[in-house]
C-alpha cells in the first residue's frame, strides 16, 4: 500500500474512532451514528439481546426528541421505516413534541441480522429530515 493510500485509510480510521464510538453499559451496547440532529446532537442506537435470544435495536427516544418530531410524524418515520414505535403503540392519541413524551423506535431482529436492524434506524433518521422538510413545505389555509 503506498503512502497515499495509507494515509486516507489513517484518516476514515479516525473518523470512525471519533462520530462511531461503541461502548457497553447495562448490557447494553451502545453506538454513535455520524448523523446529525437538526438540534446539533449526533444519533445514537443502543443494542441489547433480549431472553429470546433476539437483538433490539432502538434509538432512545433521540431522533422523536432531537429532531422534535411530533409523535404523528414519528409513528410516520418508523412505519416508513420498518421500524415499530412504542409511546405511539402505547397511546395514539398522543400528539406533542418535547420532553413531556417519549416516542422510542425500535426493531427486533435475530442475531444474524443485526446490521438489516440498524439500516432501518439509519435510514429513519435520514427520512425523519425529510419529514420535518415536508412539515415546513405544508401550506397552511
Amino acid at each position: 500500500m503506498d503512502e497515499k493510500m495509507r494515509f486516507i485509510l489513517d484518516q476514515c480510521r479516525d473518523f470512525r474512532g471519533r462520530y462511531m464510538n461503541l461502548g457497553e453499559l447495562c448490557e447494553e451496547v451502545y453506538m454513535l451514528l455520524p448523523v446529525p440532529h437538526v438540534d446539533g446532537t449526533w444519533s445514537a442506537v443502543s443494542i441489547r439481546e433480549l431472553p429470546s435470544g433476539q437483538l433490539l435495536i432502538e434509538d432512545d427516544s433521540d431522533t422523536f426528541l432531537h429532531q422534535h418530531l411530533t409523535v404523528d410524524e414519528a409513528q410516520d418515520v418508523a412505519q416508513h421505516c420498518g421500524l415499530r414505535c412504542e409511546a405511539c403503540e402505547a397511546n395514539p392519541e398522543l400528539n406533542a413534541t418535547g420532553s413531556d413524551v417519549e416516542c422510542n423506535m425500535y426493531c427486533i431482529v435475530e442475531r444474524d441480522q443485526l446490521e438489516k436492524g440498524l439500516h432501518k434506524v439509519i435510514k429513519a433518521i435520514a427520512y425523519s429530515h425529510f419529514v420535518l422538510g415536508r412539515r415546513g413545505m405544508e401550506v397552511k389555509a
